[in-house]
């Protein structure tokens, strides 16, 4: 009898211990899967959706502006995030398109195909929220190279957003400065005449750049691309167009310039210019004080004529 209690004793402890030591392994594999699950990154996780355009302009019952402003704050948050974790931007075109718009095929699907040549793509352009804030399309030209490696795709992409930044805002410089420069250091891997053209054309959009109203760009910078592709006159009519919006340092480099390019006569014609500006008229802008045409020396005129 004594026996059998002590077997039944040994055998209720054996099974308590086994439970304690099932229950145990099994809690301490949950804490491993359960400190697995919170190390795991999650912030790739997609859990945004934005609703077809049409649907967001009437959920934005008449405030579309401030839409594309809250949607262009959840842009930057998933810059960020994916900057910091695989750079990788596959839902960017989502929001860019929720306020810019975008070109719908013929087939119903997205085409990235800017507006201006939509329609002749056989498309219709889809309405964005609101596609005339310039930052948009100077910040995400920008920030869609920040990848591992870039790729003509990648500028591809800033390139198209930067064609419709010219569409919708087409009084700011940075938009066309920008494209420009993508088209013309960006591109690798081209042939000649597709450097070229892509050349020539980043050109003709920073030249227009510089030209435009408060415009912080250095008139030197197009004037010296354009005479290193030897078009020698463009160049010389470049800074002539230019001077006017350079400050006095500028102003004496395209002067050196002109000189340094066989124009010696036109630099000084735009050195005495400047000196009875300075004498009769200082209070007013230089470029307002050119713009009165009479005090314009017929040297310039004639001497730009001539090139």
């Amino acid at each position: 009898m004594l026996g059998s209690r002590k077997a039944r004793l040994a055998l209720l402890l054996g099974s308590t211990l086994l439970l304690l030591a099932v229950f145990g392994t099994q809690k301490i594999r949950q804490d491993l899967l359960f400190q697995r699950a919170l190390s795991t990154d999650t912030r790739l996780a997609e859990t945004s959706y934005l609703p077809p355009n049409e649907v967001l302009r009437f959920l934005a019952l008449g405030h579309e502006p401030f839409f594309a402003d809250m949607i262009f704050s959840y842009a930057q948050q998933y810059f960020f995030t994916h900057l910091v974790a695989d750079r990788q931007y596959r839902w960017m075109d989502n929001y860019m398109d929720a306020i810019v718009g975008y070109c719908r095929g013929g087939d119903g699907l997205r085409r990235a195909v800017a507006k201006p040549r939509c329609e002749g793509a056989e498309g219709q352009w889809v309405e964005g929220l609101f596609p005339f804030n310039p930052r948009v399309y100077t910040w995400v030209s920008q920030i869609l190279k920040f990848v591992p490696r870039m790729s003509n795709g990648i500028v591809d992409q800033a390139v198209y957003y930067g064609e419709n930044g010219t569409t919708f805002c087409p009084d700011s410089w940075n938009i066309y400065f920008d494209l420009g420069f993508n088209l013309y250091y960006e591109y690798q891997g081209l042939t000649d005449a597709q450097r070229l053209a892509n050349k020539k054309r980043g050109l003709d959009f920073m030249t227009r750049a510089a030209q435009m109203p408060g415009a912080e760009i250095d008139p030197n910078f197009v004037v010296h691309k354009m005479w290193e592709k030897e078009s020698l006159a463009d160049a010389v009519r470049m800074a002539y167009l230019t001077y006017y919006t350079g400050d006095e340092t500028q102003r004496e480099d395209i002067r050196k310039r002109l000189t340094a390019y066989g124009e010696p006569g036109l630099a000084t014609a735009l050195e005495n210019e400047e000196k009875r500006w300075k004498e009769e008229f200082p209070f007013l802008p230089l470029r307002f004080y050119q713009t009165l045409g009479p005090r314009s020396p017929d040297t310039i005129r004639r001497a730009l004529s001539e090139i």
